[in-house]
């Protein structure tokens, strides 16, 4: 299946690259209330938790009911003490996974890709 990796090779000196490299990400699912923060612009590592501006997409065997495990585990992570399992949406959950595998569809593997907002497109074509 394809899917949203963190990217550390091809990153620019202006991007942020803390999710490990290699690791599934995906948009954050609660973004921070403070526009300045990273969080508007930048994807989030499922595993780590951390965020990155510099992703591909990968084909990873991986099937879509393990794909929304990890994803839910991420957005668990998120919110951190805030949230339980119990209190995830479970169609928005699989929405929000959805979301992201049709996306990924649309891109080539290894494509260096930008997320602006609800946007992701091939760096080439976010530049300003």
């Amino acid at each position: 299946m394809r899917v949203f990796i963190s990217r550390a090779d091809g990153a620019t000196p202006a991007d942020l690259c803390e999710a490990l490299d290699g690791e599934l990400v995906t948009m954050v699912a609660v973004p921070c209330s403070d526009p300045q923060c990273g969080s508007h612009g930048a994807m989030v590592g499922v595993g780590s938790g951390r965020f990155t501006t510099c992703f591909t997409v990968a084909d990873r065997d991986i099937t879509f009911t393990q794909y929304v495990a990890a994803v839910r585990d991420g957005v668990l992570r998120q919110t951190g003490a805030v949230a339980t399992a119990d209190d995830l949406d479970e169609a928005e959950l699989l929405s929000f996974a959805l979301r992201h595998v049709q996306m990924a569809r649309g891109f080539r593997p290894g494509e260096l890709l930008r997320r602006v907002h609800s946007q992701v497109a091939p760096r080439r074509q976010l530049a300003a």
